[in-house]
C-alpha cells in the first residue's frame, strides 16, 4: 500500500511536469502565434503608408512634367527638385529594408510590391533627372532659358563666352531624352550655333571700324555708314546689344561725317557737279568726256554752302565763263538750285550722292574738260569752220605738217592767203595768227570764237 502510493506520486510528478511541459510549449507557441500576427499586422500597417507615399512621390513627379506624355519638364523643376524626389525615394526604401527578409509570405509579397512600385519610381526620377540635366544644359548656353515648360523661345540670344565646343557637349546630353524634347533641345542648340556664326561675323565687321569698342581714328563715313546696314541687317538682332556703347558712337560720329564740312573740296564740287547734271538731263557716265561746265565760287559761310556752276561763252573776243545757276545747301546737303534767281532742282548732296559716284568722275569738276584732238579733228574743225562762212573749201590746203607741242596744235593753212591756226586743249581755245596784218597792229594769234565753236562742236561725245 506504501509502496503503491509512492508509485502514484512519481506517475503523478511525471504527469504533473509534462503537463507543465505542455502549457510551457503551448505558452510559448502560443506568445509566438501572437508576436508574429502582431509583426504582420504592423507590416500591414508600414506597408499601407508606403504605399501612400509611393503615391504621393507618383504624383510629385508626375506633377513636375507639363503633359501627361512626360515629354517636357516644367520650368521650376530644378536639381533640387529631383535630389529631394530622390531623398523621398531612399527614405521609402529605407523605410521597407526591415522587411526585406520577412519569411510569412503576406509580408513578402507586400514587399515584393513595394520593390516593384519603387523600382518604377526610381527610374522615373532617373528619366527626370536626365531631361532636367539636358534641358539646363541647353538653356545655359542662352542669356535667359530657350526652353521653359513646353514653349520654344526664339527671340533669346546666345551666351557671350559659349563656342560651339559648349554647343556640342550640351547637345550630347539631349540625346538621351526623349524625343520630343530631343527635338526642342537639338533645335535650340541649332539656333545657338547659327548665332554663334553670325557673331563672329559681327565681330569682323567691328574690327574694321573699332579698336578694343572704341572707333578707329581714321574710320570714314562710308565704313560707318556699312557697318550700320550690317548691324539693321542682322538675322539675330540681339547681338547687337553688346555693342550698344559701340553703336552710339558711330551714330554720333557718323552724324559729324555725314556733313559738307566733313567733304573735300573736290568731293562737294563733284557733287555739285552731279546735281547740275541731274538738273540738266546730262548723262552721269558721260561727265569725264568733253564738257564746258565746271563748278566755281564755292565756299562755306557758316552753316551755308554755295557754289555756282559756270558754263563757257564761245562768242566775243575771248573764251570766258558765264555762271548761270547758283546751288545753296545747309551743312546736312539739302539743296536749291536756281538760275537767275528761280529754282529748277532741289535734293541733297549727302543722300542723292555717294562717295563711289564722285569716284566715278576722275575729271576736277572746278575746270572745263576741254576736247583732246587729233591732228585730224583738227583740220575736220577747221574745215567745218570755213565751210560754216561760206568758203571754197575744196581749195583749202594744209601745205606744212602740223606740229604739236604738249596740248597745243599748229597747223599751217592755204587758202587764199596764208594763216597759221592753233589750239590749246589746256584752255580749249581756238586762235589763228595772220600773216597780213596792218600797220600797226602787234603780230600774234588771235582768239577765233567761230574756229573754237566748232571745234567742240567735232570733239567726240559734246
Amino acid at each position: 500500500m506504501k509502496r503503491m502510493t509512492r508509485r502514484n506520486r512519481v506517475i503523478f510528478a511525471v504527469i504533473g511536469l509534462v503537463v507543465l511541459l505542455l502549457l510551457a510549449v503551448g505558452g510559448f507557441l502560443l506568445v509566438r502565434h501572437n508576436q508574429a500576427a502582431h509583426r504582420q499586422a504592423q507590416a500591414a500597417t508600414v506597408f499601407k503608408q508606403l504605399k501612400q507615399d509611393q503615391a504621393t512621390l507618383q504624383t510629385k513627379i508626375t506633377k513636375s512634367w507639363t503633359d501627361d506624355q512626360q515629354a517636357y519638364l516644367q520650368a521650376d523643376v530644378t536639381p533640387t527638385t529631383v535630389t529631394a524626389l530622390q531623398r523621398d525615394a531612399d527614405q521609402l526604401t529605407t523605410t521597407a529594408k526591415p522587411y526585406a527578409e520577412a519569411t510569412d509570405k503576406a509580408t513578402a509579397a507586400k514587399y515584393t510590391a513595394f520593390t516593384q512600385a519603387q523600382a518604377k519610381l526610381t527610374k522615373q526620377i532617373k528619366t527626370l533627372r536626365t531631361a532636367q540635366t539636358a534641358t539646363a544644359a541647353v538653356n545655359a548656353l542662352f542669356q535667359s532659358p530657350v526652353l521653359t515648360g513646353a514653349t520654344t523661345h526664339t527671340d533669346v540670344i546666345v551666351q557671350d563666352e559659349v563656342t560651339t565646343a559648349t554647343v556640342t557637349k550640351a547637345a550630347a546630353k539631349a540625346r538621351a531624352v526623349n524625343a520630343t524634347l530631343n527635338v526642342a533641345l537639338l533645335k535650340a542648340t541649332t539656333l545657338a550655333k547659327a548665332q554663334i556664326t553670325e557673331r563672329e561675323a559681327l565681330k569682323k565687321q567691328v574690327a574694321v571700324i573699332a579698336d578694343d569698342g572704341t572707333l578707329k581714328s581714321g574710320v570714314t563715313l562710308a565704313q560707318l555708314t556699312a557697318f550700320k546696314t550690317y548691324v539693321a541687317k542682322l538675322k539675330y538682332a540681339g547681338l547687337k546689344a553688346a555693342y550698344q556703347t559701340l553703336l552710339t558712337a558711330v551714330d554720333k560720329k557718323a552724324a559729324e561725317l555725314d556733313n559738307l564740312k566733313a567733304l573735300s573740296a573736290s568731293d562737294r564740287q563733284k557733287r555739285v557737279l552731279l546735281a547740275y547734271a541731274k538738273a540738266s538731263g546730262y548723262d552721269r557716265s558721260r561727265l569725264d568726256q568733253v564738257r564746258a561746265f565746271f563748278v566755281d565760287h564755292d565756299q562755306i559761310s557758316g552753316t551755308t554752302y554755295t557754289a555756282d556752276i559756270g558754263t563757257l561763252n564761245f562768242s566775243g573776243e575771248a573764251l570766258s565763263a558765264n555762271f548761270k545757276c547758283t546751288l545753296t545747301a545747309t551743312l546736312s546737303g539739302a539743296y536749291t538750285l536756281t538760275r537767275d534767281g528761280n529754282k529748277i532742282a532741289s535734293g541733297n548732296l549727302m543722300k542723292d550722292f555717294t562717295a563711289a559716284d564722285t569716284a566715278k568722275l576722275t575729271r576736277d569738276a572746278a575746270k572745263i574738260v576741254a576736247p583732246k584732238l587729233t591732228v585730224d579733228q583738227f583740220k575736220q574743225a577747221i574745215t567745218s569752220d570755213f565751210a560754216a562762212e561760206g568758203l571754197a573749201v575744196d581749195l583749202l590746203e594744209f601745205p606744212e605738217p602740223a606740229t604739236v607741242h604738249g596740248n597745243v596744235i599748229e597747223l599751217q593753212i592755204m587758202l587764199g592767203d596764208g594763216a597759221k591756226l592753233r589750239y590749246d586743249a589746256s584752255t580749249g581755245e581756238g586762235a589763228w595768227y595772220h600773216y597780213a596784218v596792218a600797220e600797226g597792229e602787234v603780230e600774234g594769234y588771235r582768239y577765233d570764237a567761230k574756229l573754237t565753236t566748232a571745234i567742240w562742236a567735232q570733239a567726240a561725245g559734246n
